[in-house]
């Protein structure tokens, strides 16, 4: 209700009161539950400043999500917010806060996608942070856990990584054909480092429709 209302020390309020009275539950799954809860809350909370110009109360909820790659997401779109109102210096902060969170995130799936949108915001804002999210897109992308020998294709533990791959190839073509026509020195070196054939592909695929656009667009000779 508060939210909805734009009374924002309301909002913060009421969860900081609520926040109290969960860490005195000593049961987990309240906890857990609640964590979630309470970082969905300060996400939608970034979300309302930013969409009422509000990046300052964005930034304090966005430092009160716990989940290091959810408030990675968080700084990444206020810095986006600062960079459409032409301030340079506050976006490049904050994308750099949200790099340093993601470093604190757990490596995986998330990480990976997160770093990946992250390049395309680095391009976009601050090109001096492209090399390093590449860098550490690449890593965990080639130690990135494959099924087991024994895991069956029918399996949950293979479904899942299946499902997991498409969700990456997807942001990393997308990151990829975002790149290229701005940046291809970086956009080539990420797919230069790839060797799991399962990404590989993806950015093959990237690199080769961007040439034949090229060829499209190229003067033709008589």
């Amino acid at each position: 209700m508060a939210l909805r209302a734009k009374k924002y020390p309301v909002a913060f309020d009421v969860l900081e009161r609520l926040s109290i009275l969960i860490e005195a539950d000593d049961r987990k799954p309240i906890k857990d539950f609640f964590t979630g809860w309470f970082d969905q809350s300060y996400e939608e909370i970034t979300l309302a400043a930013l969409k009422d110009n509000k990046p300052d109360v964005a930034n304090i909820a966005a430092g009160k999500i716990s989940d290091s790659l959810r408030r990675a997401e968080a700084l990444r779109k206020i810095a986006s917010h600062y960079f459409n109102k032409k301030n340079f210096t506050a976006a490049s902060s904050a994308l750099k806060s949200s790099l340093k969170a993601v470093k604190d995130g757990e490596d995986g799936n998330r990480k990976i996608l997160t770093l990946l949108r992250l390049t395309s915001a680095f391009q976009k804002i601050d090109k001096t942070g492209v090399a390093e999210t590449i860098e550490m897109t690449a890593r965990l992308l080639d130690s990135f856990p494959a099924p087991k020998a024994e895991d069956k294709p029918d399996g949950e533990i293979y479904q899942k990584y299946v499902e997991s791959v498409i969700f990456i190839d997807a942001e990393l073509i997308g990151t990829l054909e975002e790149l290229l026509p701005v940046n291809k020195i970086e956009a080539n070196s990420l797919a230069d480092r790839l060797n799991r054939k399962e990404f590989k592909v993806a950015a093959s695929w990237a690199l080769l429709r961007e040439k034949l656009k090229s060829m499209e667009t190229a003067p033709q000779i008589k």
